[in-house]
């Protein structure tokens, strides 16, 4: 019976660590000469000021940069990178895109769905 249960466990502990390496997102940001376009369906508003604001820089999310841009962290991405947050609210680079390929076709295949894009664009970063 606790030869069960412990091998019940790790193979708990094996699924659980699967779906955290995954590339899929809940949240999509999309960087680019107009700002910030975020997609997802766990985004989050919060209130900053006199103004709402999404709340997406999250451990998990996946950056896109389409060009050269500067974190709120002082962290340098480059344009034509994908990035993903990280536990310690940095970017860590996971890769590259083709640049040909729509913002659309990009949330697609790092996870969110374009359907879910969160209404007008946050500011420039």
């Amino acid at each position: 019976m606790r030869r069960t249960c412990v091998l019940g466990m790790v193979a708990w502990f094996g699924l659980l660590s699967c779906g955290c390496t995954s590339k899929k997102a809940e949240i999509v940001l999309v960087v680019d000469n107009n700002g910030l376009a975020v997609y997802g369906s766990k985004v989050a508003f919060v209130k900053d000021g006199r103004r709402m604001r999404a709340n997406v820089w999250l451990p998990g999310t996946i950056v896109i940069y389409r060009i050269d841009a500067t974190t709120g962290g002082g962290e340098k991405a480059t344009g034509g990178s994908v990035y993903r947050v990280n536990a310690r609210y940095r970017i860590d680079k996971i890769g590259a895109f083709d640049a040909s390929k729509s913002n659309e076709d990009l949330v697609r295949q790092y996870g969110a769905t374009p359907d879910d894009k969160k209404p007008g664009r946050e500011s420039k970063p």
